[in-house]
């Protein structure tokens, strides 16, 4: 019983931070992939850009 007691408390202190916990996780996880995918884009645009035009990534 004190397991079940334990799970609920850990499930109501989840709950209770759960909102804030998750929006700020979804935004940092938001946040460096669209950094990674920046990176990646500006290292890749010369093979998607041409070698014949050499304009800088938008």
């Amino acid at each position: 019983m004190q397991l079940v007691d334990f799970l609920i408390l850990q499930t109501s202190f989840i709950l209770f931070l759960g909102r804030r916990c998750l929006h700020d996780l979804v935004g940092f996880l938001f946040f460096f992939s669209s950094a990674y995918a920046h990176e990646a884009v500006r290292s890749l645009w010369p093979y998607f850009a041409g070698r014949k035009t050499r304009s800088s990534p938008p």
